[in-house]
């Protein structure tokens, strides 16, 4: 039962680095667009990848593409999440700074598309 509740709690500490770096990238591209150097969240072009790579990118509007893009982020921010909080119980690591220092890496790795 223990290894539940730290996978869920982690699967939440994740849901929560998940949206503020989630803000972090929207206020990112808010600075690149008045800068004249817009850049795509990497959420939507991931999910633009799925759908070239599915057959399916010229079916898929905007609107669904920004929505899937958010549900991916987010659930891969929890999975991640659930994962640091079975490795913080079997490696014993405190929260602070080992949790943070944990998304940040999750999130470094996925900008070089590993």
């Amino acid at each position: 039962m223990r290894i539940a509740r730290e996978a869920a709690v982690g699967a939440g500490a994740g849901l929560v680095g998940g949206v503020v770096m989630g803000a972090g990238m929207v206020a990112a591209m808010a600075v690149g667009r008045r800068a004249g150097k817009p850049v795509e969240p990497p959420p939507l072009e991931m999910e633009r990848s799925l759908e070239r790579d599915a057959g399916v990118a010229d079916e898929t509007g905007l609107a669904a593409e920004r929505g899937l893009a958010l549900g991916e982020h987010l659930a891969i921010a929890a999975g991640f999440g659930a994962a640091y909080g079975l490795l913080r119980t079997a490696l014993a690591a405190r929260p602070l700074p080992a949790g943070p220092l944990y998304g940040l890496g999750v999130y470094a790795i996925s900008l070089i598309g590993v």
